[in-house]
């Protein structure tokens, strides 16, 4: 058994308290590893990085709260000896490479194994001077042009229906996905269209042309 001064200090940031169980699960049956602390929103997670100062933070990309990026530059701040990584779903291109040019330190894809996860997290703590991904290689095709024509189809039909008045449920439903899957495609819409509101979303894709639908007024 490693002494404590020797194991990487982790806090796990997750919305779902099962996926913060199961990765404390794992790195905490990791010798070198040590999970001191978790968080359920942006506020709670950057509280414990504060109070607990982990080698390592580990941040889900649909934690709530706080908006992302604003969260991991909060961090950041917390000095050169506190790495961060962002646990991404595969399609959230946009979202990675907006956090590499903040100088997040490590990005793990949600498909990605647990032993990913563990070699992710310790690179992460011991290379501060290096970028670690582990995300598939169709990812890394797109991370040189994470734009990919502004909106995907699927993105443009989910603003399509936000401009028509409907709420996260309502669009899950016509586009038979999960309301978890309508909040990432809003996250990839706001980070492309540079906006942080429904309506203003509404109001820059209108603006672009991308929108084919007729607006309704009661959109925000």
């Amino acid at each position: 058994m490693l002494r404590a001064e020797e194991q990487i200090r982790v806090v796990v940031g997750g919305r779902r308290d099962l996926f913060r169980e199961g990765v404390s699960k794992i790195l905490e049956t990791t010798p070198d590893m040590h999970v001191v602390g978790q968080g359920d929103t942006g506020s709670t997670v950057l509280a414990a990085a504060t109070r607990q100062c982990p080698d390592v933070v580990l941040v889900d990309a649909e934690l709530p709260g706080t908006p992302l990026m604003t969260l991991l530059r909060q961090l950041l701040d917390l000095g050169p000896s506190v790495s961060i990584a962002v646990l991404h779903a595969d399609e959230d291109v946009r979202t990675v490479s907006k956090a590499m040019g903040l100088g997040v330190h490590a990005f793990i894809s949600k498909e990605s194994t647990g032993a990913d996860l563990v070699a992710t997290i310790r690179g992460a703590a011991r290379s501060h001077d290096r970028v670690l991904l582990s995300v598939p290689r169709r990812m890394m095709e797109r991370l040189s042009d994470p734009d990919g024509g502004v909106l995907t189809q699927r993105e443009i039909e989910v603003i399509e229906l936000v401009a028509q008045g409907l709420r996260n449920s309502g669009i899950a439903r016509s586009l038979f996905i999960s309301e978890g899957t309508v909040k990432r495609h809003l996250t990839n819409i706001y980070l492309k269209l540079d906006v942080d509101t429904r309506i203003s979303a509404v109001n820059k894709a209108e603006s672009m042309r991308l929108l084919t639908l007729r607006r309704q007024p009661s959109a925000s």
